[in-house]
């Protein structure tokens, strides 16, 4: 909805990525990482599929976003 309307009075389109892998359960507790803290593997593939990979980061922001939330008390 959003989207349409921001096309229709803005001449402008979603923005998209090329398509690519998506992980689909993308947070930090499905990656392992070494003593320097770079990551050295992604775990938990059973959900991967093709699309936007920006997909992935915005669920990575959905989860911070929920544990901020929790950690508040509310």
């Amino acid at each position: 909805m959003l989207s349409a309307v921001l096309e229709d009075r803005l001449g402008i389109g979603p923005a998209e990525s090329a398509a690519g892998i998506v992980h689909g359960d993308f947070r930090l507790d499905n990656v392992l990482v070494d003593e320097a803290d770079q990551v050295t593997a992604v775990l938990d593939w059973e959900m991967a599929t093709l699309g936007d990979p920006l997909t992935d980061l915005a669920l990575m922001l959905v989860y911070f976003r929920l544990d901020a939330e929790a950690g508040d008390g509310s």
